[in-house]
C-alpha cells in the first residue's frame, strides 16, 4: 500500500448509470478508505459545483473527505501566466498590448463562467489563439519573405483579444471612425454620448453578473438631404458591429415615405414597435427624416416618435464644411487645390451653400471648364499645372 491515489474529475464515476461500474468503483473506494485508513492518500479533484454534487450523492464520501477549494485566478495572476508564456516563447508585446492587456484579462475574469473556467488552461488557449491570429496577420508578409524577426516575436492587442480588442476600445478611440466625416458636430456629440452609455451599461452588467442589453434600438437622423447622414450611418454601423452591439448587417434604414407606407394600416404603429422590440439585440432601426418630415411623424404617430428617443440632428453644411468636402472631392480625382485658393472657395460656397453636396459635381465641372480655358492658350503645360486648381478657376458669382 502507500502512495497517493489521485482521481481527476471524480464526479465522472457517478455518471455511468445503471449499466456502468461507477457505483461499484465508489463502493470499493469507500471500503479501501475504511480498511486501509492511514496507509495511503486519496485526492478527488474536479470543478467546484460538480464535486459538491458528487460528494452529496453518498454520505460516506462527504464524511471521509476534507474539502479544499481553489479559487479562480484573479486578473493580475492570469496576466502573469500569459507573460510567463510570452517569456518562455521568447515573445513580446507591442504598445497597444502593453496598454490593453490588463483590461483584457480583467474582462476575461469578469465574463468567465465560474463553473467551467479553465484558469491557467484558459490562458494557454488564449496564447495559442494569439499566435494563430498573429500568423494570419503576417501571412502575406511571410509569403513574400518580408516579415522581420521583431514582427514574428511581437503580439498586438488585436492578436490577443481578437474582436474583443475593439470592444475594449475607449470612446475616444471609437470616435476616430467619425473623424473623416465633415460637419455633423451635433450628431457626433450624440454618438459620443451613446458610446459612453453603452460602455457604462456593459461595465455595470459585468460587475453585477447580469446580461448586458443595449437599450438603444431606434434612432432618427434629422436633417436636410445629403448633409452627412449616409457617411454617418456607415461609420455608426461599423463601430456598433465592432463592439458587438449588432452584426454587420444589423441595421434597418427607413425613410419617412417608407415609414408612412408601413404605418398606413390601422394598428401598424404598435406592430412596428413590437417588431423593433422583438429584434432587440440583433437589429437597430434608423429613420431618415427632414425636419418637416419628422414634425409630421411626431404629429401623426406620437407613440412611435416617443419610442424613438435617440435623435441625431444633422445641421446644414457651413461654407467651410462645403469647401472641405470639395477639397476631398478634388483629391478623389487626384487633383489639388492651390494653397491661396481656399478663401475664394469658401467665399463661393457662402452664396451657394443651399445645394449641399449636390453642388460638388456642378462646381467641379465648372472649375475644370475654367481651368481648360485658362491653360488652352499655353503651349507648354506642366503636369503640376494641369493637376492644380487655382483661385482663378473658381467662379465668384
Amino acid at each position: 500500500m502507500g502512495g497517493v491515489l489521485f482521481i481527476d474529475e471524480a464526479y465522472s464515476l457517478n455518471k455511468g448509470g445503471d449499466g456502468g461500474f461507477g457505483q461499484e468503483a465508489i463502493n470499493t473506494l469507500l471500503q479501501r478508505l475504511t480498511a486501509d485508513a492511514g496507509k495511503f492518500v486519496c485526492v478527488l479533484a474536479g470543478y467546484t459545483k460538480e464535486m459538491n454534487e458528487f460528494l452529496q450523492t453518498n454520505s460516506g464520501l462527504e464524511r471521509r473527505f476534507r474539502k479544499i477549494e481553489f479559487l479562480d485566478y484573479e486578473p493580475a495572476a492570469l496576466e502573469q501566466i500569459f507573460r510567463n508564456l510570452l517569456k518562455k516563447s521568447d515573445m513580446t508585446l507591442d504598445d497597444s498590448a502593453e496598454k490593453g492587456i490588463a483590461a483584457y484579462f480583467r474582462t476575461v475574469y469578469e465574463q468567465r463562467n465560474p463553473q467551467s473556467f479553465g484558469n491557467a488552461g484558459a490562458v494557454v488557449n488564449i496564447f495559442k489563439q494569439a499566435k494563430e491570429r498573429q500568423g494570419a496577420r503576417l501571412a502575406e508578409k511571410l509569403q513574400q519573405g518580408q516579415a522581420t524577426a521583431a514582427e514574428l516575436r511581437t503580439l498586438t492587442l488585436a492578436d490577443i483579444a481578437g474582436e474583443q480588442a475593439r470592444a475594449n476600445a475607449t470612446t475616444a478611440e471609437l470616435m476616430q471612425g467619425f473623424s473623416r466625416i465633415v460637419g455633423a458636430a451635433s450628431a457626433k456629440k450624440k454618438m459620443e454620448n451613446l458610446l459612453n452609455q453603452i460602455r457604462l451599461n456593459r461595465r455595470r452588467a459585468e460587475l453585477t453578473h447580469t446580461p448586458f442589453q443595449n437599450l438603444n434600438i431606434c434612432f432618427a437622423f434629422i436633417g436636410h438631404p445629403d448633409t452627412g447622414q449616409k457617411e454617418f450611418r456607415e461609420a455608426m454601423t461599423r463601430v456598433l458591429a465592432d463592439i458587438g452591439i449588432i452584426s454587420r448587417d444589423g441595421v434597418r434604414n427607413l425613410t419617412v415615405p417608407q415609414l408612412l407606407q408601413l404605418l398606413a394600416q390601422q394598428g401598424a404603429e404598435r406592430r412596428l414597435i413590437d417588431e423593433m422590440l422583438a429584434q432587440h439585440g440583433k437589429t437597430i432601426y434608423i429613420i431618415d427624416a427632414t425636419p418637416s418630415e419628422w414634425q409630421q411623424v411626431e404629429e401623426e404617430f406620437p407613440v412611435l416618435s416617443e419610442f424613438v428617443n435617440d435623435r441625431f440632428v444633422f445641421d446644414d453644411y457651413t461654407p467651410q464644411d462645403l469647401a472641405s468636402l470639395f477639397v476631398d472631392y478634388l483629391r478623389s480625382q487626384n487633383l489639388r487645390l492651390a494653397d491661396d485658393a481656399i478663401e475664394t472657395l469658401v467665399g463661393y460656397f457662402g452664396s451657394h451653400a443651399e445645394g449641399g453636396r449636390s453642388e460638388m459635381k456642378l462646381l467641379y465641372n465648372e472649375v475644370i471648364f475654367r481651368q481648360n480655358s485658362r491653360l488652352s492658350t499655353s503651349d507648354d503645360i506642366s503636369d503640376e499645372a494641369l493637376l492644380t486648381i487655382t483661385k482663378g478657376d473658381i467662379p465668384t458669382d
